[in-house]
């Protein structure tokens, strides 16, 4: 059984990826560490500078190409992707 799906589109992430290393929808809901959005493009969030809607060009995105949990600490490791295709950050978060 393969299941095809739509490229996600990199101007419009449905998530937030925080410094901590903590996701959340648009609408703000937290996304448990065992379950994050990868395949997906998230926006990086944590400055002092306005955020979303009134200055998009200071937030820039990143493709989540991986994660890895250990349910035994809570602890997520976050691989990305910058635009270019090349791993960029990778983050470490708690519960």
């Amino acid at each position: 059984h393969l299941r095809f799906f739509r490229q996600p589109d990199p101007d419009q992430p449905d998530h937030y990826l925080d410094r901590s290393g903590r996701f959340t929808t648009r609408q703000g809901a937290p996304l448990a560490p065992w379950n994050p959005p990868v395949g997906h493009y998230a926006w990086l969030t944590g400055s002092n500078r306005l955020n979303l809607p009134w200055d998009r060009r200071r937030l820039p995105t990143c493709f989540i190409s991986g994660a890895d949990y250990w349910p035994e600490n809570g602890r997520l490791r976050i691989h990305t992707l910058d635009e270019e295709g090349s791993a960029s950050l990778s983050g470490y978060s708690a519960l």
